[in-house]
């Protein structure tokens, strides 16, 4: 069972490329992240959104939403127009996935009982030893810093966020 090569086409190393104007698995991505923001989206709405001059806090996931809905429909257009090369084998970076993977069900296991804070800067901080090339101090306080101001920002907003273990 062999792949037919591409004929005429330079750069694609006999590897087989789908046809023009169709939908691949290459797709399933933007679909997916379709689906999910269209939900999100709704789910915003149940928030009061306030106007421009006072936002409330559902103007951020609203906008959020809509932000992940035009970008995925735009992918999913621009996957139909010109569809993409077959994926390349695993990288060296592989691991990156699982580990991203699990801080965020740790965020979703930790976020009610630990509170919004911690959760938060602990997913950053598995966000940036992950991704990032900084000394593991710097990712730390970074993350520490990025999620006291969401903590701060949310408050503001008045996003009712889980507490934990933290009093304030």
């Amino acid at each position: 069972m062999s792949e037919t090569p591409c004929r005429g086409v330079e750069g694609t190393g006999g590897r087989s490329r789908p046809d023009r104007h169709a939908l691949t698995r290459s797709a399933l991505p933007a679909a997916l992240g379709l689906a999910f923001g269209l939900i999100y989206t709704y789910g915003a709405t149940s928030y009061h959104i306030g106007t421009p001059g006072s936002p409330g806090p559902g103007t951020f996931p609203l906008a959020v939403g809509l932000l992940m809905v035009v970008t995925s429909a735009w992918c999913l257009v621009a996957e139909y127009w010109r569809p993409s090369a077959p994926p390349e084998g695993l990288g060296a970076n592989a691991w990156r996935v699982p580990v991203i993977s699990v801080g965020l069900v740790a965020y979703m296991l930790l976020l009610k009982p630990a509170g919004f804070l911690l959760a938060a800067a602990a997913l950053c901080a598995v966000l940036l030893l992950t991704l990032g090339r900084r000394p593991w101090w710097v990712a730390v306080g970074s993350a520490l810093v990025a999620g006291g101001a969401a903590y701060y920002l949310f408050g503001a907003l008045g996003v009712p966020l889980p507490m934990g273990v933290m009093p304030f």
